[in-house]
């Protein structure tokens, strides 16, 4: 793993921060790609520069919006994934036991 490798917009806070990189930091991006299928759109975009974003994500906490239309195992599972605490964050394992539990409607967003 390499640490400050990659695309700002994905990027962990932790990565952002220069903090050790670890497998946290791929579920973290992992959370904004589920967001980004979901709602079939880029986030961020309203952010310009890549030193907006980090300055907004690693100091503000700021994540996309979540729709009230998505399901609650979603939203739960996407928030979990971008946790400003990596130790907060899913294993990899963990989403993957727990979209087993997911139904076709848990992934559909009626905007």
């Amino acid at each position: 793993m390499t640490s400050g490798q990659g695309t700002v917009k994905w990027m962990s806070p932790e990565v952002l921060s220069n903090a050790p990189y670890t497998d946290k930091s791929d579920i973290y991006s992992l959370g904004l790609i589920v967001w980004e299928v979901l709602m079939q759109q880029p986030f961020f975009e309203e952010l310009k520069f890549n030193s907006q974003i980090e300055i907004q994500v690693v100091n503000h906490n700021y994540r996309p919006p979540l729709p009230s239309e998505i399901s609650e195992k979603t939203r739960e599972l996407i928030i979990e994934c971008w946790s400003a605490n990596p130790e907060e964050r899913p294993t990899a394992l963990e989403i993957v036991k727990r979209l087993k539990d997911f139904s076709p409607n848990d992934f559909e967003i009626c905007l």
